[in-house]
């Protein structure tokens, strides 16, 4: 690609060719639009993977900013206002028995070492992921993602590796069921694993939908199965909703509007509003306190810049904007569906997402389709991200900032595509 001559000094390992911004060279953004050197304008679909949940420059987060700046926005592990008052919300806004508290890191993969960190502090053992899930890239969060153990419980595991669980196929239920009627056969592998292995399982963690890998769902009955053998086997159930909750999916919790309650709650990416990094875990008052003082820190963890923003977002999620993110991804969805052959695609999606997906039955040309409708997107200035254990999936995030006549316009662009 010839933009990659324009790197420079950047290390081509930074370079992301998988990403659905990758090519032009961004200058402006605000609310869903983005504005590119040459001044071509795009219609950001992809909210940064749901790290920009309230668009890109959100007034009322860049006044809090800029207010917070002018006083007081770094300090080390010290106690502010702003960090107490955004751990009381968070443990009080959180769908589990109380009382909670909660810990704040930066990224979405410090939050989830520090939900390690706690589940090992409780029982020393392994942790174990599903095949799909994506938990950061870290050299800890990669190995949970890729082979579901961490090299500091298994010194052999890097090399060694395991079997991650089996995320449900529901698209393509190799069982042949249908989800208004599935008995969740495919449960019973996971169930056999977790059985020879439940002496050594310190925790399970778990997306409610898969996010980073395609936006892949299971029912319900799926995630209330996991927590009852978990329950019943004293392990932790770790709800990873870095990139899923917070109103994504069209509740503030996922696991909550799916009826299940987990041990930890991972959240992370849209907390920061696109302004700062922050993350946090939240779990019972007895599980936090585990880790004694100076076994998890961050130098800029719970700084008073990143936790005043957290704690506008999450005002800004109890307000009416909040009320429309539903409607928003119903209204792609439906339009979306409008243009497309339903005997070679699928468009599904909860809350506020839209996911096509091209020829699931017929994945190494639904692959092409999907390159090529990602292309065209890009072209025609909207800009989607292509994903999928396949990559034949392109997946909408809109913003939930987003207007009617956005809506409109991005669906006329991405009717170009087909």
């Amino acid at each position: 690609m010839e933009y990659l001559s324009d790197l420079g000094a950047v290390p081509r390992g930074m370079h992301r060719p998988h990403d659905p911004g990758s090519g032009p060279t961004f200058v402006r953004g605000r609310g869903a639009w983005l504005w590119d050197s040459d001044g071509k304008d795009y219609i950001d679909l992809t909210s940064s993977y749901s790290s920009l949940n309230f668009g890109h420059s959100h007034p009322e987060l860049v006044r809090v900013a800029q207010e917070q700046l002018a006083t007081l926005p770094h300090l080390t592990g010290a106690p502010t206002p702003w960090r107490n008052e955004l751990c009381r919300r968070l443990a009080e806004l959180a769908p589990m028995r109380k009382p909670l508290k909660t810990w704040l890191c930066t990224t979405g993969a410090r939050a989830i070492e520090a939900a390690w960190k706690i589940a090992f502090a409780r029982k020393p053992g392994t942790i174990l992921a599903f095949d799909q899930g994506f938990h950061g890239r870290s050299i800890s969060t990669s190995l949970i993602s890729q082979t579901a153990r961490l090299p500091i419980l298994d010194p052999d595991s890097a090399s060694i590796g395991s079997n991650p669980l089996p995320f449900p196929q529901c698209l393509t239920c190799p069982f042949g069921e249908k989800p208004t009627t599935c008995s969740l056969p495919c449960f019973e592998s996971i169930e056999r694993i977790l059985e020879e292995r439940g002496e050594e399982i310190s925790a399970v963690i778990v997306e409610p939908a898969i996010g980073a890998r395609g936006y892949l769902f299971a029912p319900d009955r799926f995630f209330h199965r996991l927590r009852e053998w978990t329950e019943s086997s004293n392990v932790l159930l770790i709800a990873d909703e870095i990139q899923t909750g917070l109103g994504r999916l069209g509740s503030l919790f996922a696991s909550e509007s799916q009826g299940w309650q987990p041990d930890l709650i991972v959240l992370g990416k849209s907390l920061g509003g696109g302004l700062v990094p922050i993350s946090a875990v939240i779990g019972s008052s007895t599980l936090m306190d585990l880790l004694e003082p100076g076994m998890e820190s961050e130098t800029f963890a719970g700084d008073p810049l990143g936790c005043r923003i957290a704690l506008s977002v999450l005002d800004m999620l109890d307000s009416p904007l909040f009320a429309r993110v539903n409607l928003i991804g119903e209204r792609f969805r439906y339009n979306i569906m409008k243009g497309m052959d339903p005997q070679n695609v699928i468009v599904e999606g909860a809350g506020c997402t839209a996911i096509i997906e091209f020829f699931p039955q017929m994945p190494h040309h639904g692959r092409q389709l999907a390159g090529e409708f990602a292309r065209k997107a890009r072209e025609n200035g909207v800009l989607v991200h292509r994903t999928g254990p396949q990559q034949n999936r392109i997946v909408l995030l809109p913003p939930f900032v987003i207007t009617d006549t956005e809506i409109e316009t991005a669906i006329e662009r991405l009717r170009r595509c087909t």
